[in-house]
């Protein structure tokens, strides 16, 4: 794989599945490697927290994958944490699974992991539901 020099072509698998995709931007190279993974699919991602009151039923997660027929792994939410520091987990009904995770402003969130740190201040939230990783992008 090469970085896109104005004439550098689109970045190709050989079949449909997962893969696991690594940019090294010390060295400026790319591995694209298929992933050994059969994801759950979920057809709804909650995230709870001080912010709601733990309230874990009723703040849904919005899926950024709307493609029809294509699964969704990635979910997003406006989080609105002016009212000072919180602490957020990501969820499915029930609370199994979820994961959280002790970096901040990202990170990769565990199964049944701490309740993640968030600072006070106004984010987009990024959670991925195949590798628990997690971003909370400033607003």
């Amino acid at each position: 794989y090469v970085r896109n020099d104005g004439g550098s072509s689109d970045i190709k698998v050989a079949a449909d599945g997962y893969y696991v995709v690594t940019l090294n931007t010390a060295s400026n190279t790319l591995t694209v490697k298929p992933a050994d993974v059969t994801p759950a699919v979920y057809n709804s991602m909650l995230i709870s927290g001080d912010f709601n009151g733990w309230d874990a039923e009723n703040t849904f997660m919005t899926p950024v994958n709307t493609v029809e027929g294509v699964e969704n792994h990635v979910w997003a939410y406006e989080l609105d944490a002016t009212g000072g520091d919180t602490t957020v987990k990501f969820l499915q009904p029930g609370w199994q699974p979820n994961w959280g995770g002790t970096g901040f402003p990202y990170g990769v969130g565990a199964g049944d992991g701490p309740n993640i740190p968030v600072t006070a201040g106004k984010y987009k939230v990024i959670f991925n539901d195949i590798t628990g990783a997690y971003s909370f992008i400033a607003l």
